[in-house]
Formats: structure tokens, C-alpha cells, sequence
């Protein structure tokens, strides 16, 4: 028992030390407005005469002066994520530039020699082009998100894998989390949480079921027994050896379930809000899982860096619980599902593109290709 005290412990206080990356600029509802300002900024590049194809001339290097380079260091700024490039506002070819070219090249695979010559310059203008599509896709997506801010709610950017708890204008708490992988995406949704669930059952969807549980079963007759699991049709426990694996419709006519227990792909708690897609938050025993991105491991479901915070903030708020109470319930061990009293908004989205707290731009990869 002493033991299990510890472990729990250690469970409900893992240290996970990568950072998140999120930091925007507040309110949300200002998002749209303040990516279309860079937008028109980056447009007005885009038109201008010096910046198009054929209006370069010739190879510019370190110490040379042209029209062309306080263009180019603004565009290397936008697609590199940069902003010290146009910070002196001139036209000369310095260091600065020479050493961003550099890396640039290098990035994408061409000749690094600190030039601005045709070849480099036409990638350059092949990502900038993406950087403005991207600011303009993520401008309406901005845009179309309107959530209720008059009481707190969960921000989840699957893009950047990471979740905001957010109370007027400001973050509560903030943390990594892991997606569904790029064969399984997890789903852009509205939803609300009414359940918070204590060593949960893993009741495994069907989904995962058909393809990845079955083929286990056809090789290993004794695989529910050795899993700590069981089959049930209805309120009735099923003999694994007893059913045809083989049958099409066995996802429709029987439910497996993984009994509470520290390996269980659920943790020691799960958040419960209603969707089509049979998704949920909840804790994981994977937690050095949290220490890579992309963080793309799971079926669509949302793994939480951060799951026995969110679960001491939500049930305080609601039921007035103090955290005591809510860590002694998942020491217990025991499998306890609480309804909320107010539940909880949820927004899924996908954003590659923010405005953070500084006025910069902020940028993540467009993992499932959306934009």
C-alpha cells in the first residue's frame, strides 16, 4: 500500500520539463484583426515592383546596397519566424542578412554562400508566397473561432499540441499534449465536458478495436486474460476463445474493456464531453511522450500532459472541492465518474499561425497539412 501511495504520487506530480510554446496575445476575439495588419503589411511586399520575379538583377553580397534588401529582410523575418533582420531599416547587405541567407540555404538544401542570387531568391519567394496563403487561411480560421468568454474554457491548438485553460483573457494553465496520428487525426470540435472520471475503464473504440486489438486476439487466445481486460456483451462477460474474430460485425456485438490500472492508456483520469468521434481527454502512463514534437502517438484522443491539474482546477471551480479530495480519490484506486454541476467549454482547433503577447508572430508546423 505504501508502495502504491508513492507511485501515485510520483504519478500526479511527474515532472515533464519541455516547455509549451503558446503565448498569445489576449484577448482571442483580437486575433483575426491583428494577423490581417500583417497580412496588408506583407501584402504591400508582395506587390511591390522590386519584389517581383523579373525586376532582380543581379547577385547581391555582403556590403552591397539595393531597394531589394530591406524587402527581403522583412520576408526573411515572416518565413523564418525572425525579427532582429529589420531592425537597423537599411538598405545594406550586412551581416546579419549574410548569416540569415546562410542558414536559409542550408535549410532548404542549396548552396550556402550568403548570396541573394536568382536560385535563392526564387525559393525565398516560393515560401514567402506560402507564409501569406498561411496568414490568410489562418486569419478566417481566427475569425470563425468565437468562443464564450464570459467563463473559463479549454483552448486546445491540435496544431501545436497544447492546451490552454483560459478565464477572462488569461491562462490558468497551460500544457503539452498528444494527437492523434496523421492516419487517425484528432477532430476539429465544439464540445462541453460533464464528466470527470477517476481510474477509468478504457471501454476501447471501435475503431482501434478492428485494427489494432483483433489481429492480436486471432494470434493470442489468452491476450484479454494477460492484458487485464475482459469482453462484454451487454452486462455479461464473454470467453475470448468463444467468438469468431474473424466475424465483420464483432465491433457492432461485443465492447472490450481494460480494467483500472497504472498501465492503463487512460491513466488516473479522464474528461468526458460529448462528440461523434469517440474522443476524450485524459492522463497517460507515457508521460516522456511529452518531450517530443510533433506529439502525433495517439488513436484521437488527446493525452494530457497536465491531467490532475485540470482535474483539481475544474472540480475547485465546480463542486468546490479541495485538491486533497480530488488526489485522494485517484490514490484510492478505485473507479469513481463525477458529473459537473456547469460544464466545462471545449475548442478544438487548428491554428498554425498566432499573434503572441510581444506583437511577433507565432508559428507552428502544419502537421496534418490543412493549411
Amino acid at each position: 500500500m505504501i508502495f502504491k501511495f508513492f507511485l501515485l504520487t510520483f504519478f500526479l506530480n511527474y515532472p515533464v520539463k519541455k516547455e509549451t510554446n503558446l503565448n498569445y496575445k489576449f484577448p482571442i476575439s483580437n486575433q483575426s484583426k491583428q494577423i490581417n495588419e500583417y497580412l496588408n503589411f506583407y501584402k504591400k511586399i508582395e506587390q511591390s515592383d522590386n519584389w517581383l520575379y523579373q525586376n532582380f538583377k543581379k547577385e547581391l553580397k555582403s556590403g552591397d546596397s539595393s531597394t531589394l534588401i530591406i524587402q527581403t529582410k522583412q520576408v526573411l523575418n515572416l518565413i523564418d519566424n525572425k525579427t532582429f533582420l529589420d531592425k537597423k531599416n537599411t538598405n545594406v547587405f550586412d551581416k546579419e542578412l549574410e548569416n540569415a541567407i546562410k542558414l536559409f540555404q542550408k535549410n532548404n538544401n542549396l548552396e550556402i554562400n550568403g548570396r541573394l542570387n536568382q536560385t535563392t531568391f526564387n525559393v525565398i519567394q516560393k515560401k514567402f508566397n506560402k507564409r501569406i496563403h498561411q496568414l490568410l487561411i489562418n486569419s478566417k480560421r481566427w475569425e470563425n473561432f468565437k468562443p464564450d468568454s464570459s467563463k473559463p474554457f479549454i483552448f486546445i491548438n491540435i496544431a501545436s499540441q497544447e492546451l490552454l485553460l483560459i478565464k477572462r483573457d488569461s491562462t490558468l494553465l497551460n500544457m503539452n499534449i498528444i494527437i492523434g496520428r496523421t492516419d487517425r487525426k484528432t477532430p476539429i470540435l465544439n464540445s462541453k465536458i460533464y464528466y470527470v472520471e477517476f481510474n477509468p475503464y478504457w471501454v476501447i473504440p471501435p475503431g482501434i478495436m478492428k485494427k489494432d486489438l483483433i489481429p492480436k486476439l486471432l494470434k493470442d487466445p489468452n491476450y484479454i486474460e494477460n492484458n487485464n481486460m475482459k469482453i462484454v456483451m451487454g452486462n455479461t462477460s464473454i470467453n475470448q476463445t468463444t467468438i469468431n474474430w474473424n466475424d465483420t460485425d464483432v465491433i457492432n456485438l461485443y465492447k472490450i474493456v481494460e480494467y483500472p490500472n497504472f498501465k492503463n492508456p487512460m491513466g488516473v483520469v479522464k474528461f468526458e464531453f460529448p462528440n461523434r468521434n469517440y474522443i476524450y481527454l485524459h492522463d497517460t502512463p507515457n508521460k516522456e511522450l511529452f518531450l517530443k514534437k510533433p506529439a502525433m502517438y495517439s488513436s484521437g484522443c488527446i493525452r494530457l500532459e497536465k491531467a490532475t491539474e485540470l482535474a483539481r482546477y475544474i472540480l475547485k471551480n465546480d463542486l468546490n472541492w479541495e485538491n486533497k479530495k480530488t488526489d485522494n480519490l485517484i490514490i484510492k484506486g478505485e473507479n469513481k465518474k463525477i458529473k459537473l454541476i456547469t460544464p466545462l467549454n471545449i475548442y478544438n482547433n487548428y491554428f498554425t499561425v498566432w499573434v503572441k503577447n510581444d506583437n511577433s508572430l507565432g508559428f507552428t508546423e502544419d502537421i496534418y497539412n490543412l493549411d
